[in-house]
């Protein structure tokens, strides 16, 4: 609903309302404010969960099953679960207004809180890539020599000399040679010639057609293009990766400090972003897996029978379809309650469920009997145990838990149309493994945001493309332009070594991973854990080679960075021996 009221607001709202040149030009705000103030604000967040009330079977939390006393208990409905409906011009009943505080009180504890979070996020990255840079062959490199990156970014390109994302402004340049005027221009057969014995795009030849270039012109233009883009090409020793460092977690301080700004907006739940950041970039388990996968043709373009295939998805547990279940500690039973909408929802009939269950109990002897919406099953085996209540209790909690049909990590699944009119499954929860198995999925299109799970299935350089991926995602979706050249160097540094490693410490402080491997002693104690590294340095008698620029200050040297690593040698035999000469 807030994606609808965006889009009719961006429709209708006239483009000199002021609210919208400021969001246009990126002043302050954005199309989304407009639709909080004039439309609707929409489902609250709070700790990147929908709603304050767990349900689909799980114990519900709150205020005995409620999110407010406002609501009578069990309430289902979207305003019971912190949806707002009404938006700040129109304004907030009391309901609405006490859940939009709890998400505004938590955005600006984040504010606060979170700000020192990511600059200690910042100073863990900048201490992992300070000391790579670029070689004299155009490599990239860290100070002990191993290769990062063969090409800065690949194409080696500095993004600061770069005109929107691209080394070359061709329509500019030709309008600036090719002179206007009626003249006889180069045929495009010709055109085409030159452009392609330059290596340069071929809509190059397109737009000095367009322009009626003469051969001349053409020759002239791809001269200039050449020139510039040979001096967009990143300058040799750059430390280019302090620089990549600062550009990608400066903007996740920022994303911190724009939280404030939007409460309410799923979508745009920037506390999960950070956090997200952190998980990729410390290569730690997401806490919210998801995937979207793909279908075959014959099943792609029927909602029916992707929704049909999705049913088989979604993991479904014995705990799942019930309303409640009851202990007959005196009769050694267990009652199930059955709730038919939930079983109606999963697909799963009296009959599948009964021969589930009894499948489940033959290992303890038990028996199943279905008698209207209850299901009773006795486990008098329990009674002959040497603590047969609390055997009754942990046969209950396995029966519970037991998995009748679906994958298993895959709680909620749902339908989505693409742009291109086909349908795709999207889940909470992930176990690409299993799913990729499956006859009715396109394995070649199917993804997971779990970048851990991707090495496993699909190896490195599907987990490199994963970390890549989702750090640019989540910078885009905050409307934080960072050019990819950078992210790709976090990338690649992780996952260079042939396995993701990742740009952190040990929990207990001890250097590991990409930090330990590619540090040397001196610049792990500049960083923190000072006792640790001295004592594991002594103790494997390690050197320390004056390479990275830290080494270099603590010692007093010139950072090897830049002119600091430029060489001049004077060979003074040889300027004898002119001297002899011109005497």
């Amino acid at each position: 609903l807030r994606t609808q009221a965006t889009e009719v607001i961006a429709k209708y709202v006239k483009p000199e309302s002021h609210a919208r040149i400021m969001a246009k030009t990126g002043a302050r705000g954005s199309i989304a404010n407009l639709a909080q103030g004039m439309g609707l604000v929409g489902q609250q967040t709070v700790k990147s969960r929908v709603g304050f009330v767990l349900t689909s079977g799980r114990p519900k939390k709150g205020l005995r099953e409620r999110a407010l006393s406002y609501f009578k208990r069990g309430a289902l409905r979207l305003e019971a679960r912190g949806f707002v409906k009404n938006g700040y011009m129109v304004g907030l009943n009391p309901a609405e207004f006490v859940f939009h505080a709890m998400t505004s009180r938590e955005s600006l504890v984040d504010k606060g809180r979170r700000t020192e979070d990511s600059g200690y996020f910042y100073r863990r990255v900048a201490n992992s890539l300070k000391d790579i840079y670029v070689e004299y062959d155009e490599t990239v490199r860290d100070s002990l020599g191993r290769i990062i990156q063969f090409a800065f970014g690949g194409d080696g390109m500095d993004p600061v000399k770069l005109f929107k994302g691209e080394p070359v402004n061709l329509k500019r340049v030709v309008r600036e040679i090719v002179k206007p005027g009626k003249k006889r221009g180069a045929s495009k057969k010709k055109l085409e010639e030159v452009v392609k014995k330059a290596e340069l795009p071929s809509h190059l030849a397109d737009l000095l057609y367009e322009a009626n270039a003469s051969e001349k012109e053409a020759r002239e233009v791809v001269r200039e293009v050449k020139r510039r883009l040979e001096e967009a090409r990143v300058e040799v020793l750059t430390p280019i990766g302090i620089i990549s460092a600062q550009s990608i977690a400066e903007p996740a301080t920022q994303m911190v400090l724009r939280t404030f700004h939007a409460p309410g907006v799923l979508a745009m739940d920037v506390t999960h972003g950070v956090e997200r950041f952190k998980e990729l970039v410390f290569y730690v388990s997401t806490s919210t897996p998801t995937m979207t996968i793909y279908l075959k043709p014959e099943y792609a373009k029927s909602k029916e029978k992707a929704e049909e295939m999705a049913k088989r998805l979604r993991e479904v547990r014995v705990k799942d379809l019930l309303k409640e279940y009851r202990i007959d500690n005196l009769a050694f039973s267990l009652e199930l309650v059955l709730d038919r909408e939930k079983m109606r929802d999963s697909g799963i009939d009296d009959e599948e469920l009964v021969n589930f269950l009894k499948k489940a109990v033959k290992g303890i002897k038990g028996s199943v009997e279905l008698e209207g919406d209850v299901i009773r099953i006795s486990m008098i085996e329990a009674a002959g145990r040497e603590k047969p209540y609390l055997t009754l209790r942990q046969w209950t909690q396995r029966i519970m838990e037991k998995r009748i049909r679906g994958i298993g990590g895959i709680d909620r699944v749902w339908v989505e149309a693409t742009e291109e009119g086909e349908f795709v499954i999207k889940t909470r929860g992930s176990n690409l493994k299993e799913v990729v198995k499956l006859d009715f999925v396109d394995p070649t299109r199917t993804i997971t945001n779990d970048c851990k799970e991707i090495y496993e299935v699909l190896g490195v350089e599907a987990a490199r493309a994963c970390i890549l991926n989702e750090l640019s995602r989540i910078l885009s979706e905050q409307g934080l332009e960072v050019d990819r050249r950078y992210v790709s160097l976090v990338a690649d540094a992780m996952t260079h070594t042939g396995k993701p490693t990742p740009l952190s410490l040990q929990a207990s402080g001890v250097p590991s991973g990409f930090f330990s491997e590619m540090k040397t002693p001196l610049s792990k104690m500049a960083y923190e854990w000072v006792y640790h590294v001295v004592l594991n340095t002594a103790r494997r008698g390690e050197d320390n080679p004056i390479r990275g620029p830290l080494d270099a200050l603590i010692m007093g040297q010139t950072p090897p960075v830049g002119t600091g690593r430029v060489e001049v040698r004077w060979d003074w035999r040889k300027t004898e021996e002119l001297l002899k000469e011109v005497t």
